[in-house]
């Protein structure tokens, strides 16, 4: 096989990331925008030594999980992989990828993997978006999203995963014309507190987050997550919690008050500001929140100082946890972790270490946080030393 080639193929699975995989020979083979059951052509742009990939030329027979896309941008954008799938079968089909990287990545068996909790909307769900804009130099306006495998950027009349009041807002600022730059735009209803901050609810709870920081972007499906983590952390009023990436306080607003003591660790000091508002117009006086990096927090301010904690709750970026918070995390020994993570494969390998400091998993919900894309939201209970 080399570059260039056109082969037909039989796509018989989709990995993690979207793209169908078929095998030719020895060979497996990964195309973006098919799914399995498709028998397709192809024609081949890179060989490694195990695997090549491949541009989609023709369907020849179609799966019958394949859709059209409504969207006349999808395979230019680089937001979502999926939209050539039926979202019953996105659901089915990120469950298993959550339960193939536990046993490949993290070498877990009997993994006690729940059925993902599909999202109620599968299309105009997102409540903010980040869009950039380009202009100058010659260049027409363009506002969009960064276009696959590439840094250019795709010019968007509008998206079909955000809610419409930011199609709204995107054709205003395309109208009106806006400064190169990042561009994030919020849903309707997000009252604009100030300049840097909008205000949401979550479970009928107002929360401030910085307007251009992270927030849990589902606006029908963030309401089950932190009940999902309220029920993992099962905690009984006289707990211990440290809620680590706490962000604007998400989880902390609403495990405060079901523990004696929560602490918060953000590295983000415009969200620890939005965590700390969040919970004083709360009433809420049993939480402390720190500035800074994770692993240097958790071993001055707990485990140098001797600081028990009972339940962690973690929530990292995509590339997980670091090396040295892992370490921290198994000298602190709590007695439960909740690991919340929008990546399996980072999740699995961290699972992996935090298994060899004792830790089983006790429990795996999977949420489709983000359909039409390739990104899995997954909560796990981990409990130290559970067959003792």
């Amino acid at each position: 096989m080399e570059r260039g080639d056109e082969i037909e193929l039989a796509i018989d699975a989709v990995a993690f990331g979207g793209a169908g995989v078929g095998r030719y020979g020895k060979m497996v083979v990964f195309v973006p925008f098919t799914v399995n059951g498709d028998t397709v052509s192809v024609k081949i742009v890179a060989v490694k030594k195990r695997f090549a990939t491949a541009d989609l030329k023709f369907v020849h027979v179609p799966s019958p999980f394949r859709i059209t896309s409504p969207c006349a941008s999808y395979t230019r954008c680089g937001a979502c992989s999926c939209q050539h799938i039926t979202y019953d079968h996105q659901v089915v089909l990120k469950n298993r990828q959550v339960r193939d990287a536990l046993k490949r990545i993290g070498r877990f068996n009997n993994i006690p993997l729940k059925d993902m909790i599909p999202s109620p909307q599968a299309y105009g769900y997102r409540g903010k978006a980040d869009f950039h804009v380009t202009t100058g130099q010659g260049q027409e306006l363009a506002i969009g999203f960064a276009a696959r495998a590439t840094n250019s950027i795709v010019d968007l009349e509008r998206c079909e995963i955000v809610h419409e009041s930011i199609n709204e807002a995107l054709f205003l600022m395309r109208r009106d014309g806006s400064p190169a730059g990042r561009r994030p735009l919020w849903s309707a209803p997000a009252e604009e507190v100030s300049e840097a901050r909008v205000m949401r609810r979550v479970n009928g709870r107002e929360m401030l987050a910085p307007r251009n920081g992270f927030f849990q972007a589902n606006l029908y499906l963030t309401d089950t997550l932190v009940d999902v983590v309220e029920e993992f952390c099962d905690l009984s009023g006289t707990e211990t919690v440290l809620d680590g990436y706490c962000g604007s306080g998400l989880f902390s607003l609403f495990l405060a008050p079901r523990c004696d003591r929560l602490y918060g660790i953000e590295a983000e000091g415009h969200a620890v500001c939005c965590a700390k508002e969040n919970l004083n117009r709360a009433g809420i006086s049993s939480a402390v929140f720190y500035t800074g990096d994770m692993a240097h927090i958790l071993r001055d301010r707990f485990i140098r100082k001797s600081v028990m904690v009972d339940v962690v709750l973690v929530d990292p970026p995509r590339i997980g946890l670091e090396p040295d918070t892992l370490a921290a995390l198994g000298t602190l020994n709590p007695s439960k972790i909740v690991y919340v993570s929008c990546n399996p494969t980072t999740m699995a390998r961290d699972l992996r270490a935090l298994a060899g400091f004792g830790y089983g998993i006790m429990r795996v919900q999977p949420l489709d946080m983000f359909p039409q894309t390739s990104h899995i939201e997954t909560v796990v209970l981990l409990e130290r030393n559970p067959s003792q």
